[in-house]
């Protein structure tokens, strides 16, 4: 028979008192949990906000990247945009036929400035993963038979997740009642005139649906016509950020997004933001 020692008796004691049963585990795990479930939303929602605040951010960039361009030796004129193009392509092909074919649209705008510019601008940290992984528009490549391509290569057509809309009024044929049109030179630049957008369009010709906005739902197709009773019905993201020719940007709420300008010149494109 062993017998303990009153010294060891309290020693054991004192261990059993400075550690945890399972159960005490169990719980404070349990709390824990519950903790991380009350802040889950609220940080989601921070790590949105400070995303967000970058695309606004690179909008102003963008902005001025233009208006200094119109500025500096071009009369006040934005570049030219070439009628293949849609607004979501910030480079088309040089048409002989067509004047200043050379500075066709924004890749040209912001090249022209040297190469300090930083190209991260065309990069929405918001769209950057579902777009890269369909499209690859935010690596150097290059995609059917090297024919489009990311912003920094050389291809014929390069495209971005923003619209630009500086330049390309003569291409549309028609603006939604009231909607300023988009300006060709600084002087017609107001407060109340869209700029540069998030890509969110309906190409009428393909029976598809680019959705590049905040957390958009990437390209849809339907058959028949539009698959929408209601924008937000389709559009994914819950906002719409929009850059205006004073240099300001708002943020619209989905429901307040709507139709704003149809173009007929080579696609039936029409334009919502």
């Amino acid at each position: 028979m062993t017998i303990m020692s009153p010294f060891s008796l309290r020693r054991s004691e004192m261990r059993r008192e400075n550690g945890f049963t399972l159960i005490e585990l169990l719980v404070v795990v349990a709390i824990i949990s519950l903790l991380v479930s009350i802040l889950q939303p609220s940080l989601q929602k921070a790590k949105y906000l400070a995303r967000c605040a970058v695309c606004l951010s690179n909008i102003r960039g963008q902005s001025i990247a233009q208006m200094t361009y119109a500025a500096d030796g071009s009369a006040g004129r934005f570049p030219s945009r070439t009628p293949l193009g849609s607004t979501d392509y910030v480079r088309t092909p040089i048409q002989p036929d067509y004047p200043n074919g050379d500075e066709s649209g924004p890749w040209y705008t912001m090249k022209k400035q040297g190469d300090d510019i930083d190209t991260g601008l065309m990069i929405c940290p918001l769209t950057v993963q579902f777009a890269d992984s369909l499209w690859g528009y935010f690596k150097d490549t290059t995609w059917h038979s090297g024919m489009y391509g990311s912003w920094d290569t050389e291809c014929a057509y390069i495209i971005s997740v923003y619209m630009w809309f500086a330049g390309y009024a003569p291409q549309i044929d028609s603006f939604a009642d009231n909607e300023p049109l988009w300006p060709s030179r600084l002087s017609e630049c107001t407060g109340q005139t869209a700029f540069i957008t998030h890509t969110i369009c309906y190409y009428n010709s393909s029976d598809t649906f680019d959705d590049w906005s905040h957390q958009g739902a990437g390209r849809l197709y339907s058959s028949g016509g539009p698959v929408w009773n209601d924008l937000k019905d389709l559009v994914a993201s819950p906002d719409q950020a929009v850059g205006y020719a004073d240099g300001h940007v708002e943020v619209h709420e989905i429901d307040k997004v709507k139709y704003r300008a149809t173009s007929k010149n080579y696609w039936t494109i029409d334009y919502y933001y």
